[in-house]
């Protein structure tokens, strides 16, 4: 009994040295794979923060668009207004010449306008 007495420490020993290495070895492992998953981490960051960077830009472009678009349409609706206003004088100016031209005036017939054409 005195002879196996000794092994059963040196067998504990020697696993436990096994044991110490098998976890270190993991440790190391989980260390290494935590560092590469971080590194990923911040490169995905950074490609992140850079799709920002660029939907801000595309965002900011869009909006000055936008604004561009609605003045013009805006301007477009004044010069429409004013364009109609306009032919409505025209029309109103020929209509008052042709009630007040004299008898022997002859006007040329593509310079007269038929109410169906003022339509």
């Amino acid at each position: 009994m005195s002879s196996s007495s000794p092994k059963i420490p040196e067998t504990y020993a020697k696993m436990s040295q096994q044991q110490l290495q098998i976890y270190a070895s993991e440790l190391r492992d989980h260390f290494l794979e935590e560092r590469r998953l971080r590194e990923q981490l911040e490169v995905r960051n950074r490609e992140l923060g850079q799709r920002i960077t660029e939907l801000a830009a595309l965002n900011r472009l869009f909006r000055r668009f936008l604004d561009d678009y609605f003045a013009m349409m805006d301007a477009y609706g004044h010069v429409e207004t004013e364009v109609f206003h306009l032919a409505h004088q025209a029309t109103e100016l020929a209509d008052r010449i042709r009630a007040q031209k004299p008898k022997d005036v002859q006007i040329p017939p593509e310079m007269l306008v038929d109410a169906d054409e003022k339509q």
